[in-house]
């Protein structure tokens, strides 16, 4: 995991002064990550406010974790470098294309730290999305969870998810863009009744309107996985 920490890190030194991408497209995205570091400000929390994609292709940091980390950097504090849009991120097994929208910022900390920060928004069918937010100040979080994790292996697979999952998820979105919005559970090990908000829905038979319906029943940490081929909603 380190290595791809420094990967992203150094993409905010290499990316330079770069103002790329079409201007109409980068300004929505750009919004977008501003409600979301307003969203950071105010405390929040919910796992709906990051792409379920980029927790599920980069689960080491969670929502709240990003959200936490960038709520310690005001905002008038934070200085544009570059943005640009992106086809593709990163290389090799944690490669993903879309359209992206990268944003690298030099920032000052409460601590009055200088603290690199990047940002990726993601677009789906018009909805711009916090995908990932990586800064030093994470960085040193992860870091120190890396160590501990190398003495620790049950803690460290609970960032492990389930391929056939992924795939049933990765189908399901496919056929119903707008579930982008509900993250995909991880860590969880197993569905409990407690958490489960009843019925498990057979896949061929999910909905946006039901999945919607049920989300309001949990409004702060709803989340989605599968016990079989059947869609379950879990309240975590």
């Amino acid at each position: 995991m380190n290595s791809l920490i420094r990967l992203v890190l150094t993409a905010l030194v290499l990316s330079g002064c770069n103002f790329e991408g079409d201007d109409q497209e980068i300004n929505e995205a750009r919004r977008a990550l501003e409600d979301w570091f307003g969203a950071a400000e105010s405390g929040e929390t919910s796992n709906q406010s990051c792409h379920a994609f980029g927790l599920i292709d980069f689960p080491e940091a969670t929502c709240a974790e990003m959200l936490s980390h960038a709520g310690m950097i005001q905002r008038k504090d934070r200085v544009l470098t570059a943005q640009r849009s992106l086809e593709c991120f990163t290389n090799g097994s944690k490669r993903v294309c879309g359209s992206f929208f990268e944003f690298v910022f030099r920032s000052k900390s409460d601590s009055a730290k200088l603290v690199n920060e990047q940002a990726l928004i993601k677009r789906d069918d018009d909805l711009y999305r916090l995908y990932l937010y990586r800064s030093d100040l994470l960085f040193t979080t992860l870091s120190k969870r890396e160590s501990e994790d190398a003495v620790s292996l049950p803690r460290a697979n609970r960032f492990e998810i389930d391929d056939d999952k992924k795939r049933l998820y990765v189908a399901l979105t496919n056929r119903l863009p707008p579930l982008y919005q509900f993250p995909f559970c991880i860590g969880l090990e197993q569905v409990s009744s407690e958490k489960l908000i009843e019925p498990l829905i057979p896949n061929e038979l999910v909905t946006i309107e039901e999945v919607q319906q049920k989300s309001t029943l949990c409004p702060e940490d709803f989340c989605l996985t599968f016990v079989g081929e059947s869609l379950a909603l879990i309240c975590d």
